[in-house]
């Protein structure tokens, strides 16, 4: 085993070979993600998914759509 697996299983994180989906660390107002988040909360939905949704449409929309 690698030592990228060891540290990706002890921080408990998949490896992108293994899983498609990767994270994406953005910077944000705090005051921007809590009004955000709660909006979301008050649509019985996550912020994730919204964000997806979002970023699906923008390519869609603005180019590389034949990705999704």
């Amino acid at each position: 085993m690698s030592k990228f697996d060891e540290m990706a299983d002890r921080l408990g994180k998949k490896k992108t070979s293994e899983n498609k989906e990767i994270r994406m660390n953005i910077r944000v107002e705090e005051a921007l993600r809590d009004a955000f988040v709660a909006s979301c909360r008050g649509q019985d939905t996550t912020a994730a998914r919204e964000l997806r949704d979002h970023m699906r449409r923008y390519v869609a929309k603005h180019g590389q759509g034949g990705l999704f």
